[in-house]
């Protein structure tokens, strides 16, 4: 062999082990990223303010805990979205699934499914009675949490209020189960706490535009209305519009709704009418659902990752807790 081919050999042998070498480096550092669990998430209307804000805490707490998190959305008008999501986690091999549901029923087999592939199931708006598939529930009971509201405008008519006269309206839906229940639980509390005849109206707007119309022609009807229990926060942003528009005195009126939305947030730390919401305290909450993840993941002991957990996700929100909650809410 002349010495010039001899020198080609050992180049093209170096070569060859340097790219082998290169190859194996790309194997540790995949290898090293697949080490991480994987919390496979399945939400529904990412464009809202409230999947946005849940996604990104889940992402945070994975990060603090160690755990890939990979967020895929559902189409609300189709629950079959969510199905495909959940058959692409299982090919995935992921290691838990934390689901926000359109229907349950939709997606139940779907899950039964991971769960028999040994995949931890975290079941988000989920009631013990809706499902025996998730191994984590978080919900609470949708009646209590519409009395939470009114127990909220109870703490607040009293501030404010104090001994005059509450007349009650309440802002309600149907559009499902969970948000009927609620408002039912809503409207019974305030007959408990004010008497029967405290409620004095009710409707059900879709949305904020409409609850500031219903606002309006629940005034012109009732005038001497102060207190307004709300089902969502759009509701209450509704009310809470009609006041503006129409100058109507805010210093004794009390507006409460649900979900810790920003704008809400912001009028309840503005000391307006908006005196409360429920809200999920999403960066505390993701926190503990992370904390619980760990817990399956070195024992399987799901009571304990039950308890971690926390089965509760509403906490009352008012002016003396609503900068921290509006902070977290603002991260973007």
């Amino acid at each position: 062999m002349s010495k010039m081919k001899r020198i080609l050999c050992w180049v093209l042998a170096a070569a060859l082990v340097l790219s082998l070498a290169a190859c194996g480096a790309a194997d540790d550092d995949g290898q090293e990223k697949t080490d991480a669990p994987v919390l496979g998430v399945c939400i529904w209307a990412m464009e809202t303010e409230y999947f946005t804000n849940l996604a990104h805490w889940l992402e945070e707490a994975g990060k603090a805990h160690g755990w890939e998190v990979v967020v895929q959305s559902g189409d609300a008008t189709n629950p079959s979205s969510q199905v495909e999501i959940i058959e692409n986690f299982i090919t995935m091999q992921v290691d838990a699934i934390f689901i926000n549901p359109i229907n349950i029923a939709s997606v139940d087999d779907a899950l039964a499914k991971a769960k028999s592939e040994g995949i931890w199931i975290f079941g988000h708006n989920y009631r013990y009675e809706d499902s025996e598939v998730p191994d984590v529930y978080l919900s609470g009971d949708p009646a209590e949490a519409g009395a939470m509201i009114t127990d909220l405008a109870k703490q607040e008519a009293d501030r404010v209020i104090g001994d005059g006269k509450v007349v009650v309206a309440a802002m309600t839906s149907l559009d499902n189960e969970n948000n009927s229940n609620r408002s039912e639980g809503m409207k019974a509390r305030a007959k408990e706490i004010w008497g029967e005849d405290a409620l004095v109206a009710e409707n059900s707007p879709g949305n904020t535009a409409e609850a500031m119309s219903a606002a309006e022609n629940i005034v012109q009807a009732h005038p001497d209305v102060n207190v307004w229990l709300c089902y969502n926060d759009e509701c209450a942003i509704g009310v809470y519009e009609f006041y503006n528009a129409s100058g109507r005195d805010q210093s004794k009126a009390v507006i409460v709704g649900a979900d810790g939305n920003v704008d809400v947030l912001r009028a309840i730390v503005n000391d307006t009418a908006v005196r409360g919401t429920l809200s999920q305290t999403l960066y505390a909450k993701c926190e503990q659902v992370l904390q619980a993840a760990d817990v399956l993941m070195e024992s399987g002991d799901v009571a304990a990752a039950q308890e971690t957990a926390g089965y509760e996700l509403l906490t009352p929100i008012n002016r003396d807790n609503a900068q921290a909650e509006l902070d977290a809410s603002t991260w973007q």
